[in-house]
């Protein structure tokens, strides 16, 4: 979701097509909310601040990654190179299950 609650009534799915066009030119359709995880870090009783990370499932509909302003690479990769990136536990964990949920339904697309 967009931390500057750009379009505070736009659905979750069109917020995740309309960040990933923007992030890194690449058109997808959404299929599913995947997985949502809360990250929250506490000092004492006080919440310093508290994520709510929504994955989406999507299918790739076109375009080629490039970098925007979050990003200083983009680029698709195999599933084979994920051990070489430097990805959190957490975010390895969700691509591996969504590629096993994908991979029966896969239909083209990087």
């Amino acid at each position: 979701m967009s931390k500057d609650h750009e379009f505070p009534t736009e659905p979750v799915p069109a917020v995740g097509v309309r960040e990933t066009r923007e992030e890194t030119g690449v058109e997808v359709r959404p299929l599913s909310v995947f997985s949502v995880s809360d990250y929250i870090e506490r000092e004492g009783d006080r919440v310093r601040w508290h994520y709510v990370l929504v994955d989406l499932l999507c299918a790739y509909v076109r375009g080629e990654p490039f970098p925007a302003s979050d990003a200083s690479h983009a680029r698709f990769v195999e599933m084979r190179e994920l051990m070489e990136l430097d990805l959190a536990p957490d975010a390895l964990q969700v691509i591996e299950r969504a590629a096993m949920e994908r991979r029966p339904a896969a239909q083209g697309g990087p």
